[in-house]
């Protein structure tokens, strides 16, 4: 019988801890430059805006969210939608922010809660009840639901066009009004076509036999042919070891896995407190009451800060790939290094080789049996 050697064991390990550093290594250098395009991005939206070239500022804006999301750019977002008049984007961004942001300071909230104050008195709601359940529902010309629609529809406060339809039934055509802040019911209940109701025809039926034609044909099992008997067993020898088995290899890929785990589970909490004091700092930068030296100082911590939250999220992110794939270890030389396991057999050759790919990490197991 045959065990792994310490050093093969060792090899292992470093390999698996080497494959993910290497991953969380190149996921950081892509952080890097994602951060800094939407820094370029978002200083690109804030000149288009100062020159009031909305459409420039929304573009630039929205590709600076896509690189990083934040939830302070919703807030530009949401005010070029507005400049652009384009109330439903405007709300829908302004209201966003605020769920996102827990923590912004009592001025920013008072100003986004006034924006959407503002914004609601130009914004309605259709309350579409419509039956039957399937129908198409078209709003001018452009929004699409099927029934049944179970939450109002928001639109811009106004007169709005409906179009209802659905196969074998007569499509209907509304026009409503929805005042700003107000909810507007509208029930469409669809009739028959005029030419189903004259076929007497009534709701579509399961298919069925055409007259003067042939019953389905059911298939019917093949004559059973005769089974062969099955042999009895052979007995099993007993086994001369037997019982289970934790060799030295399972303890330390086990201790492995715990270590990176907790270790994880550290610096992920210092991520996320560095990125509580990140928004501290932006917080303290928007209040334009406080005095300049005040505000430059919480730019420069508050930087600092998001670059500590993403090496600790890069670290962190590091050490749960190595968790798994040592748990991944760990679990596989259990199982193979008890009596009749792949390790356990003295004619079995297994590596367990590290993959890596676009997207992809993990480990490959050869070998010859």
């Amino acid at each position: 019988m045959r065990s792994l050697s310490r050093s093969t064991i060792g090899a292992l390990v470093v390999g698996i801890v080497a494959l993910a550093l290497g991953i969380a290594s190149s996921r950081a250098a892509a952080q890097d430059v994602d951060r800094e395009r939407a820094r370029t991005e978002f200083q690109r939206g804030v000149d288009a805006y100062g020159r009031a070239d909305y459409p420039t500022a929304l573009e630039a804006f929205q590709e600076a969210y896509r690189l990083a999301p934040h939830p302070m750019v919703r807030v530009n977002i949401a005010n070029a939608y507005e400049q652009l008049d384009r109330p439903l984007e405007a709300l829908f961004h302004f209201e966003r922010f605020l769920a996102e942001s827990p923590g912004a300071s009592r001025d920013q909230r008072r100003e986004v809660d006034a924006a959407v104050r503002r914004l609601r008195q130009r914004v309605g709601e259709i309350d579409l009840h419509v039956t039957p359940d399937g129908a198409l529902v078209t709003i001018d010309g452009a929004e699409q639901r099927r029934a049944p629609i179970a939450e109002p529809v928001r639109v811009v406060a106004g007169d709005h066009t409906i179009d209802i339809q659905l196969d074998g039934y007569r499509a209907e055509h509304r026009t409503v009004s929805v005042a700003g802040g107000q909810t507007a019911r509208v029930d469409v209940r669809l009739a028959r076509a005029e030419a189903v109701a004259a076929s007497g025809v009534g709701a579509i039926a399961e298919p069925t036999t055409e007259p003067g034609g042939t019953e389905p044909v059911v298939a019917t099992a093949e004559p059973a042919t005769e089974v062969e008997p099955i042999a009895e067993p052979e007995p099993t020898p007993p086994s001369s070891g037997g019982g289970f088995r934790i060799l030295e290899g399972v303890w330390i890929a086990g201790a492995v896995t715990i270590a990176a785990g907790i270790a994880a589970g550290v610096t992920g909490g210092l991520a996320l407190s560095a990125n509580d004091d990140f928004e501290r700092h932006v917080a303290t930068y928007e209040d334009t009451s406080l005095p300049e030296a005040v505000r430059e100082q919480a730019r420069v911590d508050g930087r600092n800060a998001a670059d500590t939250a993403s090496t600790l999220a890069v670290v962190t992110d590091a050490l749960l790939v190595t968790t798994i794939l040592a748990a991944g270890t760990t679990a596989f030389l259990l199982i193979t290094t008890q009596e009749g396991g792949m390790l356990a057999d003295e004619e079995t050759d297994v590596a367990v080789v590290p993959m890596v790919g676009e997207g992809l990490a993990g480990a490959m197991v050869l070998g010859s049996f």
